[in-house]
């Protein structure tokens, strides 16, 4: 290659590095502006720039060997300094420290809307936080009422309704020291039920609690002794010679010259047995408690001032309605039809002894000797005299000779001295009584039972009255709540001496009894 075709490739060679180095220069020129939003002063730097840089394009051409000249003889080509080329115009300017710089950043909001770092913001002191686990240890939910807490686990779980037996099953008893708050549901009559949980109320009949105003009917604590009851006696005398006997346990003791009759108000055991009932004293003087049984059935009893009930009623949840007892045609009549007015709240009728045609076993049936059948017959059978008209509950409780168109099944059940406990082998006993009663329910819902307690001749006839009394509510109890009885289809009545099987005054076992009969066909029921 020849000196001459070496320079001319060296002047294309800067010829072309100049001509990049100017278009770089115009498109940087065009595309910072826009790209970077510059200043004013930003662009008369850049304007700078490029004047310096065509001025150094300038002085590189000028010292370059014209064309067509050739080089001195022995000197060799010219070098290109890569430090000094025209390319090291294209570096980015500096900006002027004047110049605002230019900042992505956002702009950082104010902290009381947006935090910029990491660390939480302390909140206002009124405000709730949520607390952790290493500084609270969260005590666990309390169970509601009728849920069971075992000692192992502290999570309450739902103490679920014991379903309905079906009749007739036997049931082991249960631990009676604890109560659930709502009843425990009552099995379908004739049932043999454990003595429930008594003494912890579960949720379902908190649930089932009627809509009624009023306090619920908290009983208070009932003797448990003849010799209690007696230390409780209050004693006044009333019109004329007629003594009343107030006793604990909401009970009255008339004495009527000869005739002694005792009154006890049924509602007292309703609120044993349904811990939801619910009493609302009414303006006429009139008492209605209400409880719903656990299958949703809901029961009204009305009582009046003296604790004689007026009506009681069964409603069901489909809106069906059954009469058990009305009396209050009964009551608002000056006179009794037919009887004779005792007084002091208390009417009996005067009948003839009935005439029985049947043998005698099948009228009385001794309890023990008799075998399921006969019992069920006693139970169902109709009265064995027709009667002219139906009759109030007070005329039944206190007229022999109305009660005893009606057959009868007499139970020899033992007790304590002094006492009207029934003890748990007397319990069993009863389970025969209780599936003929519950069989006669299933065919008639509306039928009444009324359980008669009865004594010897030994003991005050006051005394022997309030044993006998509490003795046939004792019963009637056991067959509510250990064999699913409803409680509103059973009313019971003291009689004391009055009525012996064997008459003698000494201390005899036959007369002392409870007595069970089906009422329902001698009652008026509002007629």
């Amino acid at each position: 290659m020849s000196k001459i075709e070496s320079r001319h490739r060296t002047r294309r060679r800067w010829r072309a590095i100049a001509g990049a180095a100017a278009g770089l220069l115009l498109v940087a020129s065009v595309t910072a502006p826009m790209a970077q939003n510059l200043t004013p002063a930003e662009l008369k730097a850049k304007e700078e720039a490029k004047k310096k840089a065509d001025a150094e394009k300038t002085k590189a051409r000028s010292q370059s060997p014209p064309q067509g000249q050739p080089a001195k003889t022995g000197q060799p080509p010219a070098k290109i300094d890569p430090s000094r080329a025209p390319v090291t115009t294209i570096k980015p300017v500096e900006r002027p420290k004047t110049a605002a710089p230019i900042t992505t950043k956002p702009v950082e909001p104010p902290k009381i809307t947006t935090p910029t770092t990491s660390k939480s913001v302390e909140p206002p002191k009124t405000t709730v936080t949520t607390p952790t686990a290493k500084t609270v240890d969260p005590k666990p939910p309390s169970a509601p009422t009728g849920l069971k807490v075992t000692p192992a686990d502290s999570t309450a779980k739902p103490a679920t309704q014991q379903p309905a037996a079906p009749t007739g099953l036997k049931v082991t008893p249960a631990d009676t020291t604890q109560k659930s708050a709502t009843q425990q549901p009552a099995a379908p009559t004739g049932l043999k039920v454990t003595p429930a949980d008594t003494t912890q109320k579960s949720a379902t009949q908190q649930q089932a609690k009627p809509a009624a105003t009023g306090t619920p009917a908290t009983p208070t604590a009932q003797p448990v002794k003849l010799d209690d009851v007696k230390q409780s006696r209050s004693q006044q005398v009333v019109s004329g010679n007629n003594v009343v006997i107030k006793e604990a346990g909401n009970r009255t003791i008339v004495k009527q010259q000869n005739n002694f009759f005792i009154r006890n108000d049924d509602s007292a055991r309703f609120q044993r047995y349904a811990p939801n009932a619910v009493s609302n004293r009414r303006g006429d003087g009139t008492t209605e408690t209400i409880y719903v049984r656990p299958d949703g059935v809901r029961i009204v009893s009305v009582v009046d001032g003296s604790g004689r009930v007026l009506r009681r009623t069964k409603r069901y949840p489909g809106g069906h309605e059954i009469v058990l007892i009305d009396d209050r045609a009964f009551y608002r009549r000056a006179a009794v039809v037919g009887g004779v007015a005792l007084g002091l709240g208390i009417a009996a009728v005067v009948l003839s002894r009935p005439a029985i045609a049947i043998p005698r076993e099948r009228y009385i049936v001794e309890y023990e000797r008799a075998s399921d059948d006969d019992i069920y017959e006693a139970f169902s059978a109709p009265p064995i005299e027709r009667l002219s008209r139906g009759y109030s509950l007070d005329e039944i409780r206190y007229s022999d000779t109305l009660r005893d168109r009606m057959r009868r099944v007499d139970l020899d059940v033992t007790f304590a001295t002094g006492s009207w406990e029934v003890t748990p082998e007397q319990e069993g006993r009863l389970e025969r009584m209780a599936r003929a009663i519950d069989r006669v329910l299933r065919a008639n819902p509306d039928e009444m039972f009324l359980i008669e307690g009865h004594t010897d001749a030994i003991g005050s006839p006051e005394d022997n009255l309030s044993l006998s009394d509490r003795r046939a509510e004792a019963v009637a109890e056991v067959l509510s709540l250990r064999y699913a009885i409803p409680t509103e289809n059973l009313v019971t009545q003291g009689y004391g001496e009055q009525f012996p099987k064997v008459e003698t005054r000494e201390a005899e076992r036959l007369n002392r009894r409870v007595a069970v009969r089906r009422i329902g066909p001698l009652m008026a029921r509002g007629g």
